[in-house]
């Protein structure tokens, strides 16, 4: 997956889960729904300062738009470790990456 399909599928995953229409989105940073659109689709990769109006926008770090990937990685590592099975991991796979960072933190509590 390229940076720009990663940054466009994380930018949806959380504008949708904060009931945000892309045009309002758009309206808020001051650019197109055309370049929004072209963000999620992976089309386009914006400069840093639209990523920084766009996160604040949608009250969250701007790093969120970039570790997923990292996240998901390390909560992989320790459902192994945790010999989770493969229906359980699924199922965590859909969980917002708030939760799943709390689950990472108990997770490594339990480890220790």
């Amino acid at each position: 997956m390229s940076l720009g399909t990663h940054i466009g599928d994380e930018l949806r995953r959380i504008r949708k889960k904060k009931n945000i229409k892309a045009e309002d989105l758009a309206k808020a940073v001051d650019v197109s729904q055309a370049l929004i659109s072209n963000i999620e689709n992976g089309k386009s990769v914006p400069r840093i300062n639209i990523l920084e109006k766009i996160a604040n926008h949608l009250g969250v770090d701007i790093s969120e738009l970039f570790n997923s990937r990292q996240i998901d990685s390390n909560l992989a590592k320790l459902l192994t470790e945790h010999k989770v099975d493969d229906a359980t991991i699924e199922e965590i796979s859909s969980l917002s990456i708030d939760t799943k960072k709390i689950l990472i933190d108990l997770l490594s509590e339990l480890t220790k």
